[in-house]
């Protein structure tokens, strides 16, 4: 089922205190002009004169419970909490049989003001009201979520005694009383954000169809510990009567993405994404990317670039209402093309991010390649919630909620870290003690956090190679493990793949890969309460495996490993110990033993490779009845292996009957060798290939 739930248009774009041009004292007109005018001002986005007319009907009519919701719903959408809890608490005590959505709404207004008692009350009062399965078991299903998030506070769950935190409120040189938002961090000395920078109210005009003030983008920058901001960008990124946000430079910092969001003739707001590239030391002219991305008659904004971890593609995340998603606003991705240098068309994240609420504001730390998002959907103590996970495009871990301080009862958005140094960055919120136009929480503000105290965690280590230079090589000798100690013959392996897996459940969601260097060194930085996985790989050679755990960690500390990959040899392995029956092709139970631990086990540690699986007769019976026997041996091992899931396209069943016999099946003399005949019975393993779609077959969907 989908659903839309509101959304401001802070959490679109930027939040204005709009006000219309013309006014008129609300008090002195009769109830019915008052309804009237709300209305209008409603309809024209005007909700603090929606607000005012409203409230100027109720003290006509202070009983009517449609205004009194109406005015609550018009403070929470302008993000005055305390105020809509006020009149929710009046509508509902005006109300013998309050409605379940007026129950939920209060319940979420009460968590926001940080009442989390009085809210579990009510979000548990509101379960029991609401009929399972009914039209209501999406909100019924969310306030379940919402008294988890009750529950991580109450319960003291959020409170991370392995990190000290501090945020501080940036200064009224960055922050003016209307909203400030979307920092982007240049280096540790600069960043570039939104601002609607005056200090007086922002006016729409229905004559003009146009605001007073747009938001544009700034920079600040360090001065003696503190940041001075306000110095405007160039007018090539500061569209004329445009309002601009959300700037985020790609990865290898030669793009650079913003929204430009704009007033339809419904007067509602519609977002979409644009670029401009680096040209020496100038920026070209801002382009709208194209309708893949900024699909007509939808919200596309909040974009955010990372690399696609296998082949290095980058990647577009952004923030879009456009329908075949998981609730009102969800996040999704495409891929940029680098021979077309076009756009696939976007899919949704998934929903392990999208939630039947709203998702926002994504961010990727290179640092640690985590991703970070927002949401009011998810199991959080405010509005909208920082979370964390590890993955990419649709496969992901388990968000994590960032705790608090970065969490408050309001909302917290637009989480973002510093390029080198992942416990420096900035949130964006609006909660209480910022600078403020219209209540205590109406408007956002730029925080900086400085993770004081933290853990910090790293493997390193080698990659080796072995060869196995034995006559005859059988395939156990190539089953990924330990060795006892390191072939002292291994020569260090330069460009080999170090791959960084969290392991989730049945699921090992690729984190990072490295390129180790001329010495053959890796190096990855862990984070504290994962289960990891390690594949070391190259062309050439099997891979191998490594895992480990940080959970429990509570100190920082290294770790080492190194791998030994051992070279694919030319010729084929031999597989020991796989019997028939006399003149049978079928598989006793001890031939798939030994299929299990050792063919099998190969497929599974290589999943890139093809094979070819091989069997061979001795010389007793005639030509061609060997090579039939033989034929269908071979495919009894093919068909074996396509039961137990690996892939028919990397197999293929080779029967060579007498033709390659590796020993004399009689000796000198004419007389039999039994010896020599059972060398040539025999399965055989030879890596073919490799799988070229593997990489996108795996890792793209």
């Amino acid at each position: 089922m989908k659903i839309y739930i509101s959304y401001s248009f802070s959490v679109l774009f930027v939040f204005f205190l709009i006000f219309s041009a013309f006014s008129q004292t609300a008090d002195e007109l009769s109830a019915a002009r008052n309804k009237k005018l709300g209305l209008r001002y409603e309809m024209m986005g005007d909700k603090y004169s929606a607000i005012e007319q409203y409230s100027a009907f109720l003290k006509k009519k202070p009983e009517n419970r449609y205004y009194l919701n109406k005015v609550a719903h018009l403070y929470l959408e302008t993000r005055n909490y305390l105020l809509a809890e006020i009149y929710f608490e009046k509508a509902l005590k005006l109300s013998p049989h309050p409605k379940p959505e007026l129950m939920f709404s209060y319940a979420r207004v009460l968590k926001m003001n940080g009442k989390y008692e009085e809210a579990r009350k009510v979000f548990t009062s509101y379960r029991k009201k609401v009929r399972p399965g009914g039209r209501n078991e999406v909100f019924r299903k969310q306030a379940k979520i919402e008294i988890e998030g009750c529950d991580l506070i109450l319960n003291n769950l959020l409170n991370d005694t392995t990190r000290l935190t501090e945020i501080r409120i940036l200064d009224t040189t960055v922050n003016k009383l209307h909203t400030d938002f979307a920092p982007f961090p240049i280096d540790e000395k600069s960043f570039i954000y939104s601002s609607v920078r005056t200090d007086r109210a922002v006016y729409f005009s229905s004559v003009s169809e146009s605001f007073s003030e747009y938001s544009s983008f700034y920079k600040a920058i360090a001065e003696n510990g503190n940041w001075k901001g306000g110095m405007k960008l160039s007018d090539s990124f500061n569209l004329m009567k445009k309002n601009v946000g959300n700037p985020y430079i790609c990865p290898h910092g030669n793009r650079i993405y913003f929204t430009v969001c704009e007033s339809d003739e419904n007067h509602q707001i519609i977002c979409s994404i644009w670029y401009s590239e680096k040209n020496g030391n100038n920026w070209t002219a801002p382009v709208k990317l194209p309708k893949t991305i900024n699909k007509p008659g939808t919200t596309n904004t909040q974009p955010a670039a990372g690399f696609e971890p296998r082949q290095n593609r980058e990647v577009l995340y952004f923030v879009s209402n456009r329908k075949g998603g998981k609730g009102g606003l969800d996040i999704w991705y495409s891929i940029l093309d680098p021979k077309t240098n076009e756009y696939t068309e976007p899919k949704n994240c998934g929903s392990k991010i999208n939630t039947p609420m709203n998702e926002a504001t994504p961010f990727i730390d290179l640092n640690t390649n985590k991703f970070y998002f927002s949401s009011d959907g998810l199991a959080g103590i405010g509005g909208y919630d920082v979370f964390s996970t590890v993955g990419a495009l649709r496969k992901w871990e388990e968000p994590k909620n960032a705790g608090i301080p970065i969490n408050s009862s309001a909302d917290d958005l637009w989480y973002r870290t510093f390029p080198h140094n992942p416990d420096k960055g900035f949130i964006v919120s609006n909660r209480g003690g910022g600078t403020s136009m219209a209540g205590i929480t109406c408007c956002d503000d730029i925080y900086e956090f400085t993770v004081k105290q933290s853990i910090f965690l790293k493997i390193s280590g080698r990659v080796i190679s072995f060869e196995n230079l034995n006559k005859e090589l059988y395939i156990e000798e190539f089953i990924d493990k330990p060795f006892k100690k390191l072939p002292s013959e291994g020569k260090l392996l330069d460009s080999a793949t170090v791959s960084l897996f969290v392991v989730s459940g049945n699921e090992e969601i690729l984190v990072k890969p490295f390129i180790t260097n001329a010495e053959g060194m890796y190096l990855f930085r862990l984070e504290p309460g994962y289960s990891y996985k390690m594949t070391a790989s190259k062309n050439g050679y099997f891979s191998s495996n490594y895992s480990l755990s940080t959970k429990n960690i509570n100190h920082s500390d290294s770790f080492f490993h190194d791998f030994v990959l051992r070279k694919i040899p030319v010729k084929p392995l031999i597989v020991k110990n796989i019997y028939y029956l006399f003149d049978k092709y079928t598989l006793t139970d001890s031939a798939k033993a030994v299929i299990d631990s050792t063919i099998y086990q190969l497929m599974i540690e290589n999943p890139e490779i093809t094979v070819e699986i091989s069997s061979h007769t001795d010389s007793k019976g005639s030509d061609s009845y060997n090579m039939t026997l033989s034929q269908k041996r071979a495919q009894s091992v093919v068909n074996y292996l396509i039961k137990k899931g690996i892939s028919p396209d990397r197999l293929i069943a080779r029967g060579y009957g007498e033709s390659q016999p590796v020993a004399p099946n009689e000796f000198e003399d004419g007389s039999d060798n039994p010896e020599g005949r059972a060398k040539n019975r025999r399965t055989e393993f030879k890596v073919t290939g490799i799988k070229q779609d593997y990489q996108s077959f795996m890792y793209e969907d």
